[in-house]
């Protein structure tokens, strides 16, 4: 078993005040790909918006949420993260779909949003 490449990209949205749209991150033959949510002093939307080709993006990427639920047999899938004060932890979910690109938009309530990307080939 041989080593896995990895990519970590340290705030693609830095501390973003308003509604912001990531710049194109490759997850062609990507494992996992899992993002760091910061909302700083309010909250704040965070979504995926993916693509096949780079120009049309999905913008109902399915996450998965490592929060704790009441139906431990099924993982919650989501399309956006609200995150309050807080930094959170997603992951594309992969099981079913691939993309070659991905983009990370926050819809920022109040206070700043700040995401991470970090992804395993």
């Amino acid at each position: 078993m041989g080593d896995k490449r990895k990519n970590y990209v340290p705030a693609i949205l830095d501390a973003v005040t308003a509604t912001t749209v990531s710049a194109p991150i490759s997850v062609t033959y990507a494992d996992k790909v899992t993002m760091l949510f910061t909302a700083t002093a309010g909250e704040s939307v965070f979504h995926v918006q993916g693509s096949l080709d780079g120009i049309h993006y999905e913008t109902a990427v399915v996450m998965v949420h490592n929060a704790p639920n009441n139906a431990s047999q099924n993982i919650p899938r989501l399309v956006s993260a609200t995150v309050s004060s807080a930094t959170e932890l997603y992951a594309l979910d992969l099981q079913y779909l691939g993309y070659e690109w991905i983009q990370i938009r926050a819809d920022v309530t109040s206070g700043s949003a700040t995401a991470d990307v970090y992804i395993e080939y």
